[in-house]
């Protein structure tokens, strides 16, 4: 009963940590097909409802690459016969060219943009020169553009890739520039996510943190960014190393009620896992 118990602790505590902070689990543990958003074109025109139906295109052929891509992979895994075959091309570099010539036959205006945002979230694992390239068109001239809030994710797990320089940089940038609520509560939740992630951090940095995802919070409206903020921050100041977990009541395996405050001062093993 007392291994049922501490399994029933771990398992328990796993679902608490899974609403009250998300990014525990690393958020997306298997990315999506490429979605960018749709392009910002204000007053309907030729040019960017062509822009559109182009991006369109341009991400489903992706998707479908991709998924034939990592079709062959599996493959290749268990399969002793193919694994002595030359692997298959990544698709990123076919498909961040084709961006980058549509970004350049509408730059300058918001049309451009859905195209260099996909190329920073292709980039950042295969491209890093690329997508830091489009980061920088970005941030220099499309600042006011209201859709950048989608290549979020692609800045905050490709801090280590892009570099965190450039990707702070970036986001400061945004969050100074940017007219749009949505995107500066993005940005900010990105900024405080950044040191969320970190493997060290101090307090002071903490702090500052957690300041910038309460105004990511004030200012999302019903930006999906104010939950994620809310689970940041109960990272933040409730889940470090040092400090006592948040307690939790159930029943264990044997139908026994039972708090984890109970084993205060005893060792608890916690078994995380997961299956997706």
């Amino acid at each position: 009963m007392q291994t049922s118990r501490i399994l029933s602790v771990g398992l328990a505590l796993a679902l608490l940590t899974s609403v009250a902070a998300p990014l525990l689990a690393g958020e997306e543990p298997a990315p999506p097909p490429v979605d960018t958003g749709s392009v910002n074109t204000g007053p309907v025109n030729t040019a960017a409802a062509d822009a559109a139906k182009l991006h369109k295109q341009i991400t489903a052929d992706f998707n479908a690459a991709r998924n034939d891509y990592y079709a062959v992979m599996r493959k290749r895994r268990a399969d002793a016969e193919l694994q002595k075959q030359d692997p298959p091309t990544a698709p990123e570099p076919e498909f961040i060219a084709r961006h980058a010539a549509a970004a350049k036959t509408y730059a300058g205006t918001d049309a451009a943009v859905p195209f260099l945002t996909s190329i920073v979230s292709m980039g950042r694992s295969r491209q890093a020169d690329d997508a830091r390239a489009a980061l920088a068109t970005i941030v220099e001239s499309h600042s006011g553009s209201a859709t950048l809030d989608t290549m979020t994710f692609s800045l905050l797990y490709g801090v280590h890739t892009l570099g965190e320089d450039t990707v702070r940089g970036a986001v400061d940038a945004l969050v100074e520039r940017s007219p749009h609520n949505g995107v500066k509560a993005a940005m900010l939740y990105c900024r405080g996510a950044m040191v969320n992630r970190a493997t060290t951090s101090t307090q002071d940095q903490r702090d500052t943190a957690v300041v910038d995802l309460e105004r990511a919070i004030e200012i999302g409206g019903e930006s999906r960014y104010v939950g994620l903020s809310k689970g940041a921050i109960f990272e933040l100041t409730r889940l470090q190393v040092g400090m006592t977990a948040p307690d939790i009541a159930g029943d264990d395996l044997d139908g026994y009620g039972f708090k984890l405050s109970d084993y205060r001062g005893k060792v608890v093993v916690l078994d995380f896992w997961g299956d997706w």
